[in-house]
């Protein structure tokens, strides 16, 4: 159940928390509001399974979700005549209208330059005067430079006739006018250049392996949660197409803000984030839809960074996808792009590729490329978790905890200040077996009365040791219960400064933890909800950080 949005304790909370955080719902696995882990609504009732439609404020990206660069190109000197130099590509990468605006100019224009220049022979020659016309050339005896030329509008026919070799038959050439002949095998040659010109420009525009592109999904967010122990960062990419990329890879860079040693700010400074895919590296045997994996670690740019610096971070990763088409031979390249809006954390995929026997085939589901679902995730950086791995000696994900049986070899200091670094909930109630489940039950009813009492006797110490470990458990539960806020302080100690720490720090260590700490992410100063801490000590730090 998630908490009551409405009840009086949530509404004095909700004031406490900055504007930002009444978009971002987030709910932790427990069901209490926690951040980190971003969810359509507080409150709602829906499984933990989100389909993606909460958006938050919206950031500056150099590329768009579609693939497009969102740069403007201004002042450029001779900007016409450099792009005039490269006119095939120009008109390959103009707009429709653009094009085919200069594939009909270019024919008519050709076709009305030629028009006039027939026009002109026959003028000079004197075909288009009155007792020169075809009808009078027969009784005249006078051989006109073109047959059946009457006007200009009759020129610009033969014209048409000339360039694309129609040959209806009407309008012929004779050997009267040389300038004739030369100027209709030059017509006919340039007709040949423009058609093919225009015709190549075409194809090439509509052949571009840019359309490709437009069956190549990314996955509209990008989730981080743990695989085997470590914190990853991960977006998925599909093929809608049955012909495959063939040689597909997918690149990764990071674009954000960096200053110098020497003070010099690069606005635009990009990383190369290190991708793989299962067991593989970046180049992908793309068959079916694939979650490309970076994983956080100490090499990564994202190593210091936890849930609540997402927040506050202003970055873009670019994703480039780029392979060979396999039906035309062309490379091909998709791109796409994630803000720090467009990152949940906590999330992971869900599978979409399942076994159809009646079809018998995989069968991959679509409806499902962009859903997620939540999943324990600690809220701290990588490099803090390995700091805390560090300290217990052994790498294990939140799922081996949650499987433990919690015996006696287990402390309850550690899963306490797992609980504190995972923002996760443990039962520590221990069970006080009964009797009647016990696994000697059998032998007891099958033995005779001596055997029978030694069982009791054995069994009885068994239910007594049972009670010991379990009273102490719960001993040593309640004095953890009075110790949270030291280790509370312990874990401000990051993020606030040691003066700071020590006036809060005076008569706080016994203090009950009844709610958590709302104000961290609003003050700036630490991670919000991380760690528990009374009311009483956020007022302190609230009027510390003011």
């Amino acid at each position: 159940m998630h908490a009551d949005p409405e009840s009086p304790v949530c509404r004095e909370e909700a004031q406490l928390l900055p504007d930002e955080w009444l978009k971002v719902k987030p709910v932790a696995v427990n069901g209490n509001l926690s951040p980190g882990i971003y969810y359509p609504t507080a409150g709602s009732k829906r499984s933990r399974t989100h389909r993606h439609g909460v958006t938050r404020r919206s950031r500056r990206r150099a590329i768009l979700k579609n693939g497009e660069c969102n740069i403007l190109k201004s002042k450029i000197s001779q900007r016409r005549l450099r792009f005039l130099q490269d006119m095939f590509t120009t008109l390959v990468d103009a707009q429709w209208r653009w094009t085919l605006l200069v594939f009909t100019l270019s024919f008519i224009l050709s076709w009305l330059g030629f028009a006039l220049i027939w026009w002109l022979i026959a003028f000079t020659h004197g075909d288009l005067e009155p007792d020169h016309l075809p009808n009078m050339q027969e009784s005249t005896n006078w051989k006109p430079c073109v047959f059946n030329i009457y006007d200009f509008t009759s020129c610009f026919l033969f014209s048409i006739e000339t360039q694309h070799t129609i040959g209806y038959g009407s309008r012929t050439t004779t050997e009267e006018c040389p300038e004739a002949i030369f100027i209709m095998c030059l017509q006919s040659i340039v007709g040949v250049m423009i058609q093919a010109f225009m015709v190549g420009i075409v194809f090439a525009k509509m052949t571009r392996p840019k359309h490709r592109t437009q069956t190549l999904l990314f996955s509209r967010y990008a989730v981080i949660c743990q695989r085997d122990g470590e914190l990853c960062l991960m977006f998925r990419v599909g093929d809608l197409r049955k012909s495959h990329i063939i040689g597909a890879s997918v690149r990764a860079q990071l674009i954000r803000s960096r200053t110098t040693k020497e003070g010099e700010v690069l606005s635009h400074y990009q990383t190369e984030l290190e991708l793989n895919a299962d067991g593989c590296d970046s180049n992908l045997f793309f068959i079916w839809p694939i979650t490309m994996v970076h994983k956080i670690n100490a090499d990564s740019p994202f190593y210091g960074v936890s849930a609540a610096d997402i927040l506050q971070e202003r970055f873009e990763i670019v994703v480039i996808l780029e392979g060979t088409i396999e039906s035309t031979g062309q490379t091909t390249q998709a791109r796409s792009s994630y803000t720090t809006s467009e990152i949940m954390w906590g999330h992971r995929f869900v599978p979409l590729v399942t076994y159809n026997r009646e079809r018998q085939g995989y069968e991959v589901d679509y409806s499902k490329f962009e859903e997620t679902t939540q999943v324990d995730t600690p809220l701290c950086s990588a490099k803090e978790l390995d700091e805390f791995y560090g300290s217990q000696g052994d790498r294990r994900s939140i799922d081996w905890f949650k499987n433990q049986n919690y015996d006696e070899d287990i402390e309850m200091g550690t899963l306490r200040q797992y609980q504190t670094v995972f923002n996760t909930q443990f039962n520590y109630s221990f069970f006080v077996p009964k009797k009647d489940l016990c696994g000697k039950c059998e032998l007891y009813k099958q033995a005779d009365d001596d055997k029978k009492q030694l069982l009791q006797e054995d069994y009885d110490k068994y239910i007594k040791n049972k009670e010991r470990v379990w009273k102490l458990k719960e001993e040593e539960k309640k004095n953890l219960d009075h110790n949270k806020s030291t280790v509370a302080i312990f874990y401000l100690e990051k993020k606030f400064s040691s003066r700071v720490m020590e006036r809060v720090g005076r008569g706080r260590k016994t203090a009950a933890a009844s709610t958590a700490i709302y104000d961290v992410e609003d003050l700036k100063c630490a991670y919000s909800k991380l760690i528990p801490v009374t009311k009483v000590l956020y007022n302190d730090l609230k009027s510390l950080c003011s």
